[in-house]
């Protein structure tokens, strides 16, 4: 692989680019890496802004700092919002996330999918 698309890969990835990404130089696809995906369903559609924002910024907590590497987007369901969590071990996250859910009587029915794209 030429040096110029190797040094912008790792710059890239130096910023926080999404792994999965993909960059085009000179019409060649190069790939940025697989990323591994844990999706939390909540299922928290009847319950107050509050309630959840402080379920949350528990699991957020007990990521930590991003030494797992994650990153999260959020969408919205007409039975609550899904987390998606992203990073570089599906297995960290999930078993990270998994070990804080009985914490929280909010994340009983709540659920845990992990997904490996590469």
């Amino acid at each position: 692989m030429d040096k110029r698309v190797e040094g912008l890969r790792a710059a890239l990835a130096t910023n926080g680019i999404a792994r999965g990404s993909w960059i085009e130089v000179d019409g060649q696809r190069s790939e940025l890496d697989t990323s591994e995906y844990v999706l939390l369903r909540t299922r928290l559609a009847q319950e107050s802004d509050g309630d959840l924002e402080a379920t949350v910024l528990a699991l957020h907590r007990a990521l930590g700092d991003g030494a797992i590497g994650w990153h999260e987007d959020v969408y919205l369901r007409f039975d609550g919002p899904v987390f998606v969590f992203n990073g570089d071990s599906a297995a960290a996250i999930t078993e990270t996330l998994g070990a804080e859910q009985p914490k929280h009587p909010l994340m009983q029915r709540a659920e845990l999918l992990t997904v490996t794209n590469s």
